[in-house]
């Protein structure tokens, strides 16, 4: 059974058609303080034919085109511990490229498994 408080639909459209014929809102000066305000807070225009041209240094905009100072700071690290790697070569970089560059001649290395070196147990 339908409770009395839901509404039809030709109810709704006599809600929309109220709302039509009731004209524009009375927060029309509200929202016009509201455009002024934001207009005010826009950044000013240039004059036609003005070109606004940044000066940066040579390493300003390479360190931009890095990626600002965090990509530079993440590129000098891989660079450190790269050249750290080829240069002290610790033991255990050492070892692990002997067991495998070593012992098997490279024809055998398998750099793709299949499913079966996965399921095999031991």
């Amino acid at each position: 059974m339908k409770k009395e408080t839901e509404m039809r639909e030709h109810d709704i459209e006599d809600l929309f058609a109220e709302a039509r014929s009731q004209g524009s809102l009375a927060c029309a000066p509200l929202m016009a303080k509201v455009f002024a305000d934001a207009l005010a807070h826009q950044p000013a225009l240039l004059p036609a034919g003005t070109l606004r041209q940044s000066r940066l240094g040579f390493w300003a905009s390479v360190v931009d085109a890095l990626g600002g100072k965090g990509g530079l700071a993440g590129i000098g690290t891989a660079a450190a511990v790269g050249i750290m790697l080829g240069f002290v070569q610790p033991t255990s970089v050492m070892t692990l490229t002997d067991q495998v560059f070593v012992q098997s001649p490279i024809e055998e290395l398998d750099l793709i498994p299949g499913v079966d070196a996965i399921l095999t147990e031991g």
